[in-house]
């Protein structure tokens, strides 16, 4: 049961990322209209990131980012993996 909880929630964060990402790109036109002012110290600017989580280890090569790919693959096997050997509902949710 709670590996399909589990799996439940990580398509529900997936979807809503997505989503969200969607809204900003096209329903807000962020790549023409340039930045976009929320707070007076708070700006939504369009910015590609090519790398991983805040920008790092930047891959503008075709090998490069399959390698990130790759690990990132890699990764979600493995969190695969300690899901379906967890028997605990709250690292599985985790």
């Amino acid at each position: 049961m709670h590996r399909r909880l589990s799996l439940l929630i990580a398509l529900l964060v997936f979807l809503a990322d997505q989503a969200t990402k969607c809204i900003m790109l096209y329903g807000f036109d962020l790549e023409t209209s340039g930045a976009i002012p929320v707070l007076p110290f708070l700006d939504f600017v369009l910015v590609w990131n090519r790398g991983i989580s805040y920008g790092l280890f930047q891959q503008h090569a075709e090998l490069g980012r399959y390698g990130l790919t790759i690990l990132a693959l890699g990764a979600a096997l493995g969190f695969g993996v300690w899901l379906w050997r967890t028997h605990r509902l709250l690292p599985a949710l985790g």
